[in-house]
């Protein structure tokens, strides 16, 4: 939890000074917290004979629950900042390479993109371009969202699906 939810609030909170200046209803300032699709799913994507994301018995208990309540931090945050012109979403990716998911790319990459409708894991241009546009003027009228970016796996499951089409 200080990892995930108290460090979100006190960078907030002290850059509150900072994200005040120059925040017009035009030109707001932004906030994008980082969760993770563990945060909205409760699939445990770390364990099971196919393979995961990381070792069996290290599961997701408290990581998942972390990332829900960066998630509803978020949307707290979005309500109390929004009429100072300062724009709070989060983003909760799923798949990407990081230290954290080596192990199980290294182990499991063709289970986990089996259970990808896109055929494939998520690249740092991904990211970094959904980072841009809340960054951008095209968001300026957005707050309080949970943004996915998973490839759709959240719709079907994470789990491979051998032998079926992958859409």
């Amino acid at each position: 939890m200080a990892l995930n939810v108290k460090s979100v609030f006190y960078v907030t909170v002290g850059l509150e000074e900072l994200l005040l200046k120059g925040a017009t209803p035009d030109t707001p300032s932004r906030v994008i917290n980082i969760a993770s699709m563990a945060g909205i799913q409760t699939a445990d994507v770390t364990t099971g004979k196919e393979g995961g994301l990381s070792q069996p018995g290290h599961g997701t208990f408290s990581y998942g629950p972390s990332k829900a309540a960066c998630i509803h931090l978020t949307k707290m945050q979005a309500s109390k900042l929004a009429p100072k012109n300062i724009m709070v979403n989060v983003i909760c990716p799923g798949v990407f390479p990081s230290r954290m998911t080596n192990f199980g790319l290294d182990k499991y990459m063709d289970t986990l993109v089996s259970g990808q409708p896109t055929g494939r894991i998520g690249k740092p241009s991904d990211f970094g371009g959904l980072v841009l546009f809340l960054s951008s003027a095209g968001s300026a009228h957005m707050t309080g969202n949970v943004l996915e970016i998973d490839g759709g796996s959240n719709l079907t499951g994470w789990r491979g699906r051998r032998g079926e089409s992958k859409i």
